[in-house]
This record gives structure tokens, sequence and C-alpha cells, in this order.
């Protein structure tokens, strides 16, 4: 299976990357604000699967003020229901911190 690339903007509203099994294989952000920003990362088939600041996250990325963030998994991140994403100041918050996401899925 080879990856395809999803490049998007994100914030704290929910975005449904993938319905139905997802694999993760990379990911890049660019943290475009002056705050520290955590990429949040949910197994949910849709939006209304996902509360930010609600909902607890899979998989956490934080990301430095204005920083720039590579990660590649040789073992894909999986998920089973689909990949529902978001970008807060605080690990468990709402507020939204803007970053550009590329995505690396099959």
């Amino acid at each position: 299976v080879s990856p395809a690339c999803t490049n998007m903007s994100v914030a704290a509203t929910d975005i449904l990357v993938q319905a139905g099994e997802t694999l993760l294989y990379s990911v890049s952000l660019h943290n475009t604000t002056a705050a520290d920003a955590f990429f949040l990362l949910y197994n949910a088939a849709a939006v209304a699967d996902v509360t930010v600041g609600t909902t607890a996250a899979d998989y956490i990325i934080p990301n430095g003020a204005n920083a720039i963030v590579n990660m590649s998994f040789s073992k894909p991140l999986h998920f089973a229901k689909g990949l529902v994403i978001a970008s807060t100041t605080a690990t468990g918050g709402s507020s939204g911190a803007a970053q550009d996401a590329s995505l690396g899925i099959a």
C-alpha cells in the first residue's frame, strides 16, 4: 500500500481526514502560532464522534511555537474507525492553534 499525501490547515474544529480503516505513515506539522500547539488524532468514524476539549485523543503530537515537526512511523498508526484531527493550545483544551498539516495515509 502506498500512502497518499493529504494537506490541510487545522485548528480546534475537528476535521475528518478519512472514514473507515486508516493507516497513518507520516505527519509534517507547521505551527503558525506564537504559542505551543498540540496536534490531536482520534480514532473516529465522523466528526460527530469527537468533541474537542472533551473527547480524549488517541495520539497527541506537541509542537513548539512557530515550529515544524516531521514524524514518520516504521509501523503505521492504525485507526480502525477512521481518522479525525484537531489542533489546540493545550492537550485537553478546546482553544484552536493554527497548524498546517501534511499526512501520509492509506
